[in-house]
């Protein structure tokens, strides 16, 4: 998704992803963890149009994004 070759629309959405993220846990530091956890990860998985991991039985059901995820595509980060 993001290396030499990555387009601009790819390599925007993986930096939202990752922003996002570290910006919430600043801006979210009061939100009990699990919930923040599973809050920001959906986040930043539909800014990369991506289904989020499996959940577990003490997180709360997710929704998919009405037009649903892309999938088989890998997501690789280079900062």
């Amino acid at each position: 998704m993001v290396g030499p070759d990555a387009g601009l629309g790819d390599r925007a959405r993986a930096i939202v992803a990752l922003g996002g993220l570290s910006d919430c846990l600043v801006l979210l530091a009061d939100t009990p963890v699990e919930e923040l956890r599973v809050a920001a990860l959906d986040a930043a998985c539909a800014a990369l149009n991506r289904r989020p991991p499996a959940s577990d039985s003490a997180a709360p059901a997710r929704r998919d994004p009405p037009g649903g995820y892309e999938t088989g595509r890998a997501v690789a980060v280079r900062v």
